[in-house]
């Protein structure tokens, strides 16, 4: 269906990154990384924040937001702020690729099949360099099977 699941990160890798940044590693940033690594979805800070919870009743939702920030700035997640409904989904895959955003459920999708290579040769045809590319398109899915991990 033109979708992929989100690029695989260890939790050591995303650990390592915030070492490398100079980022304090605490038992409750190992427990906010284990958790991500392990989610197949773009998760919002209250999807970590629930999850975490279920291993942790002694995190808050601060923690979780300083840990995803710290991530962020470090490089190891990007943030995928939505307009259409002024939340922040989180994506591991940090490598250039495009996102579908569904405004009907909240999902975000990766799209495989959409070529972020060819728009890169686009831009750079007269003298532009490309150092990162977002990619967020906003539409509607009809498939049914997919909802928005808040919906259940």
């Amino acid at each position: 269906m033109g979708t992929e699941k989100p690029h695989p990160k260890s939790v050591e890798a995303l650990l390592g990154t915030l070492r490398a940044h100079g980022f304090r590693v605490t038992p409750q940033r190992v427990a906010i990384c284990a958790v991500l690594a392990g989610m197949q979805i773009h998760p919002t800070a209250y999807d970590v924040y629930d999850a975490v919870r279920r291993e942790r009743s002694d995190i808050s939702l601060a923690t979780v937001y300083t840990a995803l920030k710290a991530l962020t700035r470090a490089g190891a997640i990007l943030d995928l702020h939505t307009a259409a409904n002024n939340s922040t989904h989180y994506e591991l895959d940090t490598r250039p690729h495009v996102n579908f955003f569904c405004t009907r459920t909240g999902r975000v999708d990766n799209i495989a099949a959409a070529s972020v290579g060819a728009l890169k040769q686009a831009i750079e045809l007269d003298g532009r360099t490309v150092s990162d590319m977002r990619i967020l398109v906003y539409g509607t899915t009809d498939d049914a099977d997919r909802q928005s991990p808040h919906d259940s």
